[in-house]
């Protein structure tokens, strides 16, 4: 038990780096790297109404540079309206080596709108979603958006991670052929939407990925995916049939827990093996 305990802490440490300092200015909490002079916003998951986050802040008389922001940053913070992003903004920190870009603001349930200040090399906005500077990644929508209907814009390759996740107002996603690879969770928690369908260059369906969709009673899986998450299905409980495609090589445990409708199932020859509890409840 020592032995864990310690391996924990050094990952926590290893992450937010050693040289870290934590400081709160006007309300944001923010690391400060003083071999670089830079700073990381690590936490405004208590601000209130509009926030454009600031290109620079003083701490004991000594200037930083706002470059990142932590991919926790804005989590679960449902006064949030609206944040405009500095262009020196570059990145979003990958925590203990999480390779995906992860969405810092899940849960912000007001929030209609991240902008980008002109001029950033790494992010851009298009009507108040965050994509990348060149618009091929949706990294994130904000979810107090009141809109029914969302159309992808076409060109985008990959959503990332947790992009539209807790978004109780969308009813229906339009997801562009162009579109190659979902990344896990993006739609997770998204309570109305009812049909999606999925873009036929789509090879893997991520765990989590449609996670607590309700309401969703249609989706297609394209005959070219070989490899579905675990959970990827769990708690779409108005889900009626599943339909998995010829070619199919791996089923991820959980992936239909809790569908409570599902009365049909199609079972591809190429499956060698169902995992434990895959169509559990």
């Amino acid at each position: 038990m020592k032995h864990l305990l310690i391996t924990i802490v050094l990952a926590v440490i290893t992450a937010t780096q050693v040289n870290a300092l934590t400081v709160n200015v006007d309300g944001l909490t923010y690391y400060l790297f003083e071999d670089t002079h830079e700073a990381m916003v690590d936490n405004g998951n208590k601000w209130e109404g509009e926030l454009v986050i600031p290109s620079e802040i003083l701490f004991c008389g000594q200037s930083y540079k706002v470059s990142s922001i932590s991919w926790l940053g804005f989590v679960y913070c449902e006064t949030l309206t609206r944040v405009t992003i500095p262009k020196i903004v570059q990145e979003i920190f990958h925590y203990c080596g999480i390779e995906d870009y992860k969405n810092p603001f899940i849960g912000c349930t007001n929030l209609e709108a991240i902008e980008v200040e002109e001029g950033n090399g790494s992010m851009c906005s298009v009507d108040g979603v965050l994509f990348s500077a060149d618009t091929t990644a949706l990294y994130s929508y904000p979810i107090g958006k009141t809109w029914e209907a969302y159309t992808i814009p076409a060109g985008v390759k990959i959503i990332r991670a947790n992009a539209f996740m807790d978004s109780q107002l969308l009813v229906t996603i339009r997801i562009p052929n162009s579109v190659s690879s979902i990344n896990t969770g993006a739609f997770q928690n998204c309570s109305r939407i009812d049909e999606v369908l999925l873009p036929s260059e789509i090879k893997y369906i991520p765990a989590y990925l449609f996670q607590n969709c309700k309401s969703l009673k249609k989706v297609n899986i394209p005959q070219g995916v070989t490899s579905i998450g675990e959970k990827a299905f769990d708690g779409c409980s108005s889900l009626t049939n599943a339909l998995l495609p010829e070619g199919l090589k791996s089923l991820g445990g959980l992936a239909f827990w809790h569908c409570v409708s599902l009365r049909e199932v199609f079972v591809p020859s190429t499956l060698p093996e169902i995992e434990q509890s895959v169509f559990s409840g």
